[in-house]
């Protein structure tokens, strides 16, 4: 295993990045929803989140409120994580979500450019 599918690895293993990573998969969420929703410290919650979305397992979407202000929202950016067992170890493959990919595409020709 590579260094990218260790750390894919710790996170589906960590109990609360799993549980963010489920509630973001059935919608959309800031970080104080899921402060309330995740029986975790919001210090937990924003450090599982950054590294979450480090790894491109989460999305952020920024979404304006009733009142104009604009607030993160957390999403999946994936569609599964498969780890397989195989003769020389353990592999892990990430199904990323068509939509994340889309995303990644605009952000890499705005970086270029």
């Amino acid at each position: 295993m590579d260094g990218e599918e260790v750390e894919v690895l710790e996170a589906v293993h960590d109990d609360f990045s799993r549980e963010i990573l489920e509630r973001v998969a059935q919608e959309p969420l800031s970080a104080p929803e899921l402060v309330k929703q995740v029986d975790a410290s919001k210090p937990t919650v924003y450090r599982r989140l950054s590294d979450l979305e480090e790894m491109d397992l989460v999305a952020v979407r920024v979404q304006p409120d009733d009142a104009g202000h604009h607030r993160k929202q957390y999403v999946a950016a994936v569609d599964a994580v498969h780890i397989c067992v195989e003769s020389d170890g353990l592999s892990v493959q990430v199904d990323r979500s068509a939509e994340d990919a889309v995303d990644r595409f605009r952000k890499l020709v705005g970086d270029i450019t």
